[in-house]
C-alpha cells in the first residue's frame, strides 16, 4: 500500500538532475518569456569545490555583468542561500556583501555600498534574537560620508519598496520617538517608545484617518483551526498523480499564493515542482480547502499577504 505524508514545515529536496541553463527575469523580478524583455538572467550549476550545494549566479543582460553570486541548497530557489552572498551594480562595483546561516537567515556583519564605492551601511544580524534586536545598525551614512546612524543611535530610513518606506529616530537600535512613512497610497505617523508602539494614525488617499495601537499593528493571517487543520485538509484533498506514482516520485512541492483582504486565496503559483502533475495537484488540493482565512492586519487594516507552503510527498 502506498502512503502520502505531508509536512508544512521544513523542506526535503528532490532532484533528478540539474543542468546549467539561463532563466530570464524583468526589472521587477518577474519571469520573462525570453531575453528580449529581460533585465537579468540566472544560472544554477554544480561546483566541484562545493559539491553539497549549487552555485547560483545572476547576470545583467547588458554586458553579461555579474549581478549576484552565492551558493544555494535548492536549485531555482534563491531564498535557500547558504554562506556568503555578493551583489553588484551594473558598473561591476560591489553593492552588498551578506552572510547566511544553514537556515538561510541573514547572520553576522552585512555591508552595503554606494555606486561610488563609499559605505552606505554596516549592520550586524543575529537571527536568534527577536524583532528589532535581530539587527544592530553599526553605521549608516549618505553618499558624501555624512553619518546618520552610529552604533545604533541616530535617524534611520527604511525602504522596503518604491511605495513602502518609513523613517524616524532610533536609540540603542530601537525605534524611539515619532516615525512617519508611506504604505501604498496611505501615509502614517507613529509614536514609539523603546521599540514599543504607543499609537499610530493612518490616512488614506481620500484623507480619511484611522488609529491603531500595538494590538492591531501587525497580525499574521490565520487559517480556521490553524495549520494542523490546513495540513489535514490538504492530506484529505491531495490525490497523488498516477504518473508520479508510477515513476516513484517523492520530494517537496512548494506552492505560493496570496491571502486577500477578505481572507480568500488567489494567485496560486508552483514555486518548486517535482513534475508529473504533482505541482498542479497541490494547487487543486489547496483550492479545495475553500475556507476563508482570517486576513492579515497591518496598521489596523486588512492587507494582502504572500504565503508559501511546502508539501512533502513520500511514497512508501
Amino acid at each position: 500500500m502506498k502512503h502520502i505524508t505531508f509536512f508544512l514545515l521544513g523542506m526535503v529536496c528532490y532532484f533528478a538532475s540539474i543542468a546549467q541553463q539561463k532563466t530570464y527575469f524583468d526589472r521587477k523580478g518577474n519571469k520573462a518569456t525570453d531575453s528580449t524583455s529581460a533585465y537579468v538572467y540566472r544560472t544554477f550549476s554544480k561546483d566541484s569545490l562545493n559539491p553539497t550545494y549549487f552555485k547560483y549566479a545572476e547576470y545583467y543582460l547588458k554586458g553579461d555583468v555579474l549581478r549576484v553570486s552565492a551558493f544555494v541548497k535548492t536549485p531555482h530557489v534563491v531564498s535557500s542561500v547558504i554562506g556568503q552572498k555578493l551583489a553588484y551594480y551594473p558598473n561591476g562595483k560591489l553593492y552588498t556583501r551578506e552572510q547566511y546561516n544553514q537556515w538561510h537567515q541573514l547572520t553576522d556583519t552585512a555591508y552595503q555600498y554606494y555606486q561610488n564605492g563609499a559605505i552606505e551601511s554596516i549592520k550586524v544580524y543575529n537571527p536568534e534574537k527577536k524583532n528589532a534586536d535581530k539587527i544592530e545598525y553599526i553605521l549608516l551614512q549618505d553618499s558624501l560620508g555624512k553619518k546618520l546612524v552610529v552604533n545604533g543611535n541616530g535617524f534611520l530610513r527604511l525602504v522596503y519598496s518604491d511605495n513602502y518606506y518609513e523613517s524616524g529616530p532610533i536609540v540603542n537600535n530601537k525605534k524611539d520617538g515619532q516615525w512617519t512613512g508611506k504604505y501604498m497610497k496611505d501615509t502614517f505617523v507613529e509614536i514609539w517608545e523603546n521599540e514599543e508602539l504607543v499609537s499610530g494614525t493612518l490616512k488614506d488617499s481620500s484623507g480619511v484617518s484611522s488609529t491603531y495601537n500595538k494590538d492591531n499593528y501587525y497580525l499574521e493571517p490565520e487559517y480556521p483551526g490553524g495549520l494542523n487543520t490546513l495540513r489535514r485538509n490538504l492530506g484529505n484533498n491531495y490525490r497523488y498523480p498516477s504518473k508520479a506514482m508510477a515513476e516513484g516520485v517523492s520530494g517537496t512541492v512548494i506552492v505560493g499564493f496570496i491571502i486577500e483582504r477578505d481572507g480568500t486565496m488567489s494567485n496560486f503559483k508552483v514555486e518548486q515542482d517535482l513534475g508529473h502533475g504533482t505541482g498542479q495537484e497541490a494547487i487543486r488540493a489547496l483550492r479545495q480547502t475553500s475556507q476563508k482565512w482570517k486576513p492579515g492586519i497591518q496598521r489596523g487594516k486588512p492587507v494582502r499577504v504572500a504565503y508559501r507552503i511546502p508539501l512533502t510527498l513520500n511514497l512508501q
